[in-house]
């Protein structure tokens, strides 16, 4: 396999900000040694190293399901906004990680209700020094070994990973939509890949991957459980330090920050058709 190449934090912060900002828009990268410091892989590792005491901490908070519906033929009902008919309905976290095989609360479509769960994620963890541009961030949690993520893209955007091992599959913007890995078979992910020019990034805990606007990007999960956040960068994007924000009079990132979307991002193994049909809640 082809593989992205590997950066080091401190030497992307010893650059200028026209070096540090040409390097990473070169293409993806995983980056070492921006997160050393976050709670969640120091003080408080506990909490986001093991899925119980994860959703003993979080999974009480209750948010609105987006799929609340189901069609005739029992397939899921539509998942915007005025767009079903029957309301929406308020669940557990740690109930929706089970029923769910991967949500965005809110995404641009949604709002969050429960404000305070943002707050207590963001206890664990803040953007990294020179990835703080953000449009919108959220945390992403994984359950099960083997799921994964498709093709897609979309801005300059990055991703730090607290617990768990994730295989990346990233394709240049030039490239037409890779074929979807199959996250349970990587030999054949890995074939598909060389046909299709794609490379790939194996992203451990403590390491963030960055990729530039355009490129094409998926995941798989390979261990029961993964926990990371991410964010989507503003247009540009801009690298800046702390220091060279403070000098130009830029606010550093902020909760309360006008621009800013929050998402919390959950995947586990969707409902079938018939897991959906004998739902009682349905």
């Amino acid at each position: 396999m082809s593989t992205i190449r590997t950066l080091d934090g401190s030497s992307l912060l010893s650059l200028d900000l026209e070096a540090r900002s040409a390097l990473l828009l070169e293409g993806p990268a995983v980056l070492l040694h921006m997160i050393d410091d976050w709670p969640a892989l120091t003080t408080d590792k506990a909490t986001w190293t093991d899925k119980e005491r994860f959703m003993r901490r979080f999974g009480s908070h209750r948010l609105e399901d987006p799929v609340p519906c189901q069609s005739r033929d029992g397939d899921a009902g539509p998942t915007g906004p005025g767009e079903f008919d029957c309301p929406l309905r308020k669940i557990p976290l740690r109930e929706l990680a089970e029923l769910r095989g991967f949500l965005i609360v809110p995404d641009r479509k949604w709002t969050l209700d429960d404000q305070t769960l943002i707050r207590d994620l963001f206890e664990g963890h803040e953007p990294p020094e020179i990835l703080q541009s953000v449009k919108y961030i959220g945390s992403s949690v994984g359950v099960t070994a083997g799921d994964g993520v498709g093709h897609s893209r979309h801005s300059a955007s990055w991703l730090a990973l607290v617990a768990g091992a994730k295989l990346w599959f990233l394709a240049p913007p030039d490239l037409p939509q890779p074929e979807q890995p199959v996250c349970g078979n990587l030999e054949v992910a890995a074939a598909n890949s060389r046909r299709d020019g794609v490379v790939h990034a194996l992203q451990l805990p403590g390491q963030v991957v960055f990729f530039p606007t355009g490129w094409w990007h998926a995941t798989c999960n390979l261990s029961p459980f993964t926990n990371a956040i991410g964010g989507f960068m503003a247009e540009g994007p801009t690298f800046y330090t702390t220091a060279e924000r403070v000098a130009r009079g830029i606010p550093t990132h902020s909760l309360e920050h006008p621009h800013w979307t929050h998402a919390l991002y959950i995947m586990n193994p969707p409902l079938t058709k018939k897991e959906a049909a004998n739902d009682p809640e349905q």
